[in-house]
């Protein structure tokens, strides 16, 4: 997918009016999410625009898509966002801590499987919210979250809204 108008790189693995779709069914958004694999930052750039409040933390392995993303935050004037490079595949990874995690496929099943078990163990200690736009992705391996929401996708994927099953 080419979004031609910001002039940011040749793909986007998320297209803003899938962030907004996200954006309009959850509503606002507070706290810290983290973007897990997050390619430009569209996402962050669109949930940071409509929340003021919401602290967004990007990471990403490609350094040309981390000087992309930050100067398209620049361009728009948004604050609130951050990147990082990160090899998600280094063993001993960890993942920081959030109130929200967004995925769009960032790696292979192998490097999610041990994302969603991280994400796991989040949950069952705090409260938070997981949203993938993922359809390949094993679930199963969550037992502290729960589905609670499914989106049309823009492109007419499904993404796909998790929350812990903890009440604090």
């Amino acid at each position: 997918m080419h979004w031609s108008g910001a002039n940011i790189g040749p793909e986007l693995n998320t297209s803003p009016f899938d962030a907004m779709a996200i954006q309009e069914e959850l509503g606002p958004m507070k706290g810290k999410l983290v973007d897990i694999g997050s390619g430009y930052g569209v996402p962050g750039l669109i949930f940071s625009l409509l929340n003021p409040d919401l602290r967004y933390l990007g990471l990403e392995l490609v350094p040309e898509k981390i000087a992309a993303a930050k100067e398209l935050s620049r361009r728009f004037g948004v604050t609130t966002t951050k990147f990082q490079q990160k090899d998600l595949s280094k063993s001993g990874y960890s993942l920081p801590d959030a109130d929200f995690y967004y995925m769009f496929n960032p790696v292979t099943q192998k490097i999610t499987n041990a994302l969603f078990l991280q994400l796991d163990a989040i949950a069952a200690r705090k409260k938070i919210g997981v949203i993938l736009n993922s359809s390949w992705s094993d679930t199963s391996l969550f037992k502290n979250l729960a589905l609670v929401q499914s989106i049309r996708s823009i492109n007419g994927s499904e993404i796909f809204v998790y929350e812990s099953k903890r009440t604090k």
